[in-house]
Protein backbone atom coordinates (compact mmCIF):
# COMPACT_ATOMS: atom_id res chain seq x y z
CA UNK A 1 0.00 0.00 0.00
CA UNK A 2 2.94 2.67 0.68
CA UNK A 3 4.17 2.03 -2.75
CA UNK A 4 0.97 4.23 -3.95
CA UNK A 5 -0.16 6.39 -1.80
CA UNK A 6 1.29 9.13 -3.91
CA UNK A 7 -0.17 8.17 -7.15
CA UNK A 8 -2.55 9.37 -9.24
CA UNK A 9 -5.36 7.29 -11.52
CA UNK A 10 -5.81 8.99 -14.63
CA UNK A 11 -9.02 7.27 -16.42
CA UNK A 12 -9.17 6.51 -20.42
CA UNK A 13 -11.98 4.31 -20.63
CA UNK A 14 -15.91 5.41 -21.51
CA UNK A 15 -18.02 6.93 -20.19
CA UNK A 16 -15.20 8.27 -18.65
CA UNK A 17 -17.31 10.45 -15.71
CA UNK A 18 -19.26 7.03 -14.98
CA UNK A 19 -15.08 5.03 -14.79
CA UNK A 20 -13.87 7.93 -13.16
CA UNK A 21 -16.30 7.78 -10.46
CA UNK A 22 -15.94 3.92 -10.23
CA UNK A 23 -12.10 4.18 -9.96
CA UNK A 24 -12.41 6.54 -7.03
CA UNK A 25 -14.98 4.16 -5.29
CA UNK A 26 -12.72 1.12 -5.42
CA UNK A 27 -9.17 2.29 -5.37
CA UNK A 28 -9.93 4.35 -2.01
CA UNK A 29 -7.95 6.81 -3.30
CA UNK A 30 -8.25 10.71 -2.44
CA UNK A 31 -11.05 12.33 -4.70
CA UNK A 32 -8.18 14.58 -6.28
CA UNK A 33 -5.68 11.66 -7.37
CA UNK A 34 -8.60 10.10 -9.72
CA UNK A 35 -8.78 12.09 -13.13
CA UNK A 36 -10.82 11.52 -15.94
CA UNK A 37 -9.29 12.81 -19.69
CA UNK A 38 -12.58 14.17 -19.30
CA UNK A 39 -13.22 16.75 -22.29
CA UNK A 40 -9.32 17.86 -22.33
CA UNK A 41 -9.07 16.90 -26.02
CA UNK A 42 -12.17 19.08 -26.95
CA UNK A 43 -10.99 21.98 -25.25
CA UNK A 44 -7.65 22.13 -26.79
CA UNK A 45 -9.35 21.60 -30.02
CA UNK A 46 -11.71 24.11 -28.75
CA UNK A 47 -9.12 26.51 -28.34
CA UNK A 48 -7.30 25.94 -31.35
CA UNK A 49 -10.94 26.65 -33.58
CA UNK A 50 -11.48 29.67 -31.71
CA UNK A 51 -7.84 30.72 -31.99
CA UNK A 52 -7.97 30.56 -36.05
CA UNK A 53 -11.38 31.83 -36.20
CA UNK A 54 -10.33 35.14 -34.90
CA UNK A 55 -6.97 35.29 -36.82
CA UNK A 56 -5.20 36.85 -34.40
CA UNK A 57 -2.93 35.98 -30.76
CA UNK A 58 -6.27 35.40 -28.22
CA UNK A 59 -6.03 34.10 -24.66
CA UNK A 60 -8.53 31.09 -26.10
CA UNK A 61 -6.54 29.03 -23.40
CA UNK A 62 -9.59 30.56 -20.99
CA UNK A 63 -12.19 28.88 -23.17
CA UNK A 64 -13.08 25.47 -22.59
CA UNK A 65 -15.32 22.35 -23.09
CA UNK A 66 -16.40 21.39 -19.81
CA UNK A 67 -18.96 18.95 -18.04
CA UNK A 68 -20.21 15.30 -19.46
CA UNK A 69 -17.80 14.33 -22.37
CA UNK A 70 -19.60 13.37 -25.44
CA UNK A 71 -23.04 15.04 -26.76
CA UNK A 72 -23.90 16.55 -23.74
CA UNK A 73 -20.63 18.64 -23.64
CA UNK A 74 -20.93 23.10 -22.60
CA UNK A 75 -18.79 25.51 -24.52
CA UNK A 76 -17.98 27.94 -21.63
CA UNK A 77 -15.85 31.37 -21.49
CA UNK A 78 -13.71 32.21 -18.14
CA UNK A 79 -14.08 36.41 -17.31
CA UNK A 80 -10.17 36.39 -19.80
CA UNK A 81 -11.47 35.86 -22.71
CA UNK A 82 -10.54 38.10 -25.47
CA UNK A 83 -13.69 38.94 -26.86
CA UNK A 84 -14.94 39.23 -23.15
CA UNK A 85 -15.33 42.21 -20.50
CA UNK A 86 -14.85 41.03 -16.87
CA UNK A 87 -18.34 40.56 -15.42
CA UNK A 88 -20.18 40.64 -18.63
CA UNK A 89 -22.99 37.65 -19.97
CA UNK A 90 -22.07 35.84 -23.10
CA UNK A 91 -21.92 38.61 -25.80
CA UNK A 92 -23.12 37.82 -29.10
CA UNK A 93 -20.10 37.40 -30.37
CA UNK A 94 -19.13 34.86 -27.87
CA UNK A 95 -21.83 32.54 -28.85
CA UNK A 96 -21.62 33.19 -32.28
CA UNK A 97 -17.85 32.25 -32.22
CA UNK A 98 -19.17 29.17 -29.85
CA UNK A 99 -21.67 27.87 -32.07
CA UNK A 100 -19.18 27.63 -35.09
CA UNK A 101 -16.62 26.49 -33.31
CA UNK A 102 -18.99 23.32 -32.12
CA UNK A 103 -19.93 22.91 -35.76
CA UNK A 104 -16.28 22.54 -37.07
CA UNK A 105 -15.86 19.81 -34.15
CA UNK A 106 -18.68 17.95 -35.13
CA UNK A 107 -17.21 17.22 -38.43
CA UNK A 108 -13.83 15.98 -37.18
CA UNK A 109 -14.39 11.61 -37.43
CA UNK A 110 -11.71 9.57 -36.32
CA UNK A 111 -9.73 11.01 -32.94
CA UNK A 112 -7.51 7.98 -31.76
CA UNK A 113 -4.05 9.52 -32.33
CA UNK A 114 -5.55 12.85 -31.03
CA UNK A 115 -7.17 10.70 -27.61
CA UNK A 116 -3.74 9.13 -27.31
CA UNK A 117 -1.66 12.30 -27.47
CA UNK A 118 -3.92 13.78 -25.52
CA UNK A 119 -3.43 11.44 -22.67
CA UNK A 120 0.37 11.91 -23.17
CA UNK A 121 -0.22 15.68 -22.39
CA UNK A 122 -2.31 14.96 -19.35
CA UNK A 123 0.31 12.33 -18.16
CA UNK A 124 3.45 14.75 -19.11
CA UNK A 125 1.77 17.65 -16.68
CA UNK A 126 1.12 15.57 -13.68
CA UNK A 127 4.54 13.64 -13.73
CA UNK A 128 6.31 16.32 -14.13
CA UNK A 129 4.47 18.68 -11.99
CA UNK A 130 3.68 21.07 -14.94
CA UNK A 131 0.51 22.33 -13.28
CA UNK A 132 -1.29 23.36 -16.30
CA UNK A 133 -4.89 23.66 -16.79
CA UNK A 134 -6.68 21.42 -18.37
CA UNK A 135 -10.13 20.28 -19.06
CA UNK A 136 -10.67 17.04 -16.89
CA UNK A 137 -12.95 15.17 -15.62
CA UNK A 138 -12.90 15.82 -11.82
CA UNK A 139 -15.56 15.50 -8.45
CA UNK A 140 -18.01 18.71 -9.21
CA UNK A 141 -20.44 18.12 -5.57
CA UNK A 142 -21.02 21.06 -3.96
CA UNK A 143 -20.03 23.24 -7.17
CA UNK A 144 -23.01 25.12 -9.46
CA UNK A 145 -25.35 23.66 -6.87
CA UNK A 146 -24.51 20.09 -7.43
CA UNK A 147 -25.53 17.91 -4.55
CA UNK A 148 -24.40 14.63 -5.78
CA UNK A 149 -20.78 12.95 -6.17
CA UNK A 150 -20.42 12.81 -9.43
CA UNK A 151 -17.14 13.34 -12.11
CA UNK A 152 -17.61 16.42 -14.49
CA UNK A 153 -15.09 18.16 -16.73
CA UNK A 154 -13.92 21.33 -15.07
CA UNK A 155 -10.97 23.05 -16.05
CA UNK A 156 -8.16 22.14 -13.76
CA UNK A 157 -4.59 23.02 -12.07
CA UNK A 158 -3.07 19.30 -12.64
CA UNK A 159 0.29 18.59 -10.83
CA UNK A 160 2.36 15.58 -9.17
CA UNK A 161 -0.27 15.31 -6.87
CA UNK A 162 -3.59 15.27 -9.26
CA UNK A 163 -5.69 18.04 -9.42
CA UNK A 164 -4.46 21.22 -7.41
CA UNK A 165 -7.36 23.73 -8.14
CA UNK A 166 -10.39 23.81 -10.32
CA UNK A 167 -11.29 27.25 -12.05
CA UNK A 168 -14.82 27.91 -12.67
CA UNK A 169 -15.71 29.58 -15.99
CA UNK A 170 -18.20 32.03 -15.80
CA UNK A 171 -21.42 30.68 -14.83
CA UNK A 172 -23.84 31.25 -17.27
CA UNK A 173 -27.12 30.47 -16.45
CA UNK A 174 -27.46 27.93 -19.41
CA UNK A 175 -24.28 26.38 -18.74
CA UNK A 176 -24.86 25.48 -15.00
CA UNK A 177 -28.80 24.21 -16.25
CA UNK A 178 -26.34 21.83 -18.94
CA UNK A 179 -23.91 20.76 -16.11
CA UNK A 180 -26.97 20.16 -13.57
CA UNK A 181 -28.64 18.24 -16.10
CA UNK A 182 -25.21 16.31 -17.05
CA UNK A 183 -25.10 15.69 -13.00
CA UNK A 184 -28.20 14.14 -13.27
CA UNK A 185 -28.02 12.07 -15.75
CA UNK A 186 -24.66 10.77 -14.68
CA UNK A 187 -25.61 10.55 -11.08
CA UNK A 188 -28.49 8.09 -11.98
CA UNK A 189 -26.39 5.96 -14.23
CA UNK A 190 -23.76 5.57 -11.03
CA UNK A 191 -27.09 4.53 -8.60
CA UNK A 192 -27.58 1.43 -10.91
CA UNK A 193 -23.83 0.52 -9.76
CA UNK A 194 -23.52 -2.21 -7.18
CA UNK A 195 -20.47 -0.49 -5.37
Amino acid sequence: KAGYQHSVLLIASQPVEIMTYVSWKLSGFPKSRVIGIGCNLDSARFQYVIRNLLKAQSRSKDNWIIGEQGVNKVAAWSSNSVINHPGDKLTNDQQVLTNRAMEILKGKGQRSWSVGLSIADLTDTILNDKRKIHSVSTTVKDYYNINSEVFLSMPCVLGISGVIEMMKPVEEDNVVEKLQTSAASVNGLQQQLKL
